[in-house]
C-alpha cells in the first residue's frame, strides 16, 4: 500500500514540521501526543495502572487521549528502537457501529520496526490493554448495549509497513510531514 493511500485510508491529519513541534509544546491543545520511551517500559512491566498518572496527573489539565488524532509511543527494548503510532483512538466508537461510513476515520495502530525485533502482536496487546483501561477510567462507554473491551484485534487493526516503508523516517517524510 502506498503511503498516500494509507494516509487517505486512515484519514490521517497532514502534519507540517512546525505543527509537530507545536504539538510537543502545546500538548494539551494539540491533536498529537508524544510519550517518552519510559511510558511503554512502565506500561509493559507494570500494567496500565502504572502509567495512569501520565494522562490523569493534573486535575486542572488532564490529557484525554481519545481527543488526539495521533499518539506516538516509542519503544526501546533489547538495544533496539521501534515506534507504535495509535491513530484516531476516539474513532473506536465507530469501529463496529451500524452507521459507519466508508469515509469515517479508522482507529488503528501503525507499528514501525525495521528489523522486526519486537513482537508486534505483543505490543498491540499491551497498547490495547492500556487503551481499554483509559476508556474505562474516563468513562467513555455511553453505549449500554456494548459489553467488553472496545479495543480488540478485530476493532483495532495493526498495520506494519514493509520494505523501505518500515522506517519511521520514510513514513514521516512521505505521509505525516507534508
Amino acid at each position: 500500500m502506498k503511503p498516500q493511500s494509507l494516509q487517505q485510508c486512515l484519514n490521517l491529519p497532514r502534519l507540517s514540521l512546525n505543527r509537530l513541534q507545536r504539538a510537543v509544546v502545546n500538548r494539551l491543545e494539540s491533536d498529537v501526543h508524544i510519550f517518552s520511551t519510559h511510558f511503554f517500559t512502565n506500561l509493559a512491566e507494570d500494567g496500565p495502572e502504572a502509567v495512569e498518572h501520565w494522562t490523569a496527573r493534573r486535575k486542572k489539565d488532564p490529557i484525554d487521549i481519545f481527543q488526539k488524532k495521533l499518539i506516538f509511543i516509542p519503544i526501546n527494548r533489547d538495544l533496539h528502537w521501534s515506534l507504535c503510532v495509535v491513530v484516531n483512538p476516539g474513532a473506536i466508537v465507530n469501529a463496529s457501529g451500524e452507521h459507519k461510513k466508508q469515509d469515517d476515520p479508522q482507529s488503528c495502530m501503525i507499528f514501525l520496526d525495521s528489523l522486526k525485533a519486537h513482537r508486534k502482536a505483543w505490543v498491540q496487546t499491551v497498547v490495547m490493554e492500556w487503551l481499554n483501561a483509559e476508556w474505562s477510567r474516563l468513562e467513555k462507554e455511553k453505549d449500554t448495549t456494548h459489553t467488553g473491551d472496545r479495543f480488540t484485534k478485530k476493532t483495532f487493526p495493526i498495520y506494519t509497513p514493509s520494505g523501505k516503508f518500515a522506517s519511521f523516517n520514510h513514513v514521516a517524510s512521505s505521509v505525516l510531514i507534508q
